[in-house]
């Protein structure tokens, strides 16, 4: 699962001191679905049961997650994300 906002439900402030500690992302064991919240509130779940593969790369700037489904090719960007890749 991947949350875009907090806990009070407004978006975390990237400006924040605390912002580089926040986890935009949880995960459960139970879960069958992967779920992926974008800034503009949309959302797309995606079964697991049809995730064909996870790529992590990353160069000194930037980092990127592909996640391959059988009918969806969903493409992150941002930082820290080889803890999402690997959960």
């Amino acid at each position: 699962m991947i949350r875009v906002s907090q806990g009070d439900g407004q978006p975390a402030d990237a400006s924040s001191t605390d912002a580089k500690n926040l986890e935009c992302w949880a995960k459960d064991a139970q879960s069958q679905a992967l779920r992926v919240e974008l800034a503009d509130e949309n959302c797309f779940i995606f079964p697991y049961a049809q995730l064909l593969f996870v790529s992590h790369h990353r160069t000194e700037n930037a980092e990127s997650l592909r996640l391959a489904f059988n009918t969806h090719d969903v493409r992150l960007s941002g930082r820290n994300l080889r803890g999402l890749a690997a959960a």
